[in-house]
């Protein structure tokens, strides 16, 4: 798969949850701090990610996410 497809496709659905441009989701800043991105908005965009490309991430690696870089990489690592 096209890491492209996958980046796009997470900064789409983080956009959609902040309701803010996509062109404002960076990918290595902060989820929790510098969007407004509640912490069942997070699990919700995690869900999403898991129906989408039919994966399981798992709690502790939830726990351990800061970025949307880390989560591409969750993703990609479960998607191997």
């Amino acid at each position: 798969m096209d890491n492209s497809v996958l980046v796009e496709f997470i900064r789409k659905k983080c956009a959609e949850y902040c309701e803010i441009p996509m062109d404002k989701i960076e990918l290595d800043a902060k989820i929790m701090g510098t969007y407004d991105l509640t912490s069942l908005d997070f699990l919700s965009l995690c869900a999403d990610i898991e129906e989408e490309y039919n994966i399981q991430i798992e709690d502790e690696e939830i726990l351990d996410v800061e970025t949307l870089t880390d989560l591409v990489k969750i993703v990609e690592r479960k998607m191997n």
